[in-house]
């Protein structure tokens, strides 16, 4: 089992096997599952150009004019921008710089202090 590990490791990750020993078992974990999750956008992303392949080279039903006429019939990057933008949780980053102003204040407190 440990020899499986370190061989995925290899295989995955790095070749650099001292620093697939000195990974937790949890950060091992992590590791795998991100490339494999990478593994898998990448392999939707071709299934995607293969559809817009498709798309980008059917007709109509007279067969001499393409339906796209532009790339923005089969992809509109601006929309999908502007739905992401929308979606933007700002309240999300006035906690963080709430905690990074208070870290802040801590640290210098904290080097006034001399400890």
């Amino acid at each position: 089992m440990y020899d499986r590990i370190i061989l995925d490791g290899l295989r995955y990750l790095t070749d650099d096997i001292v620093q697939i020993k000195r990974m937790t078992a949890d950060e091992y974990e992590l590791r795998i599952n991100a490339k494999m999750l990478r593994r898998a956008d990448r392999l939707a992303e071709h299934a995607q150009a293969a559809l817009f392949n498709r798309v980008a080279q059917s007709v109509d039903k007279s067969g001499k004019r393409y339906v796209a006429k532009t790339v923005k019939d089969i992809y509109n990057i601006e929309q999908i921008e502007e739905q992401l933008y929308t979606k933007v949780d700002r309240s999300k980053y006035r906690d963080l710089i709430d905690i990074a102003k208070r870290l802040s204040v801590y640290r210098r407190v904290k080097n006034v202090r001399g400890t």
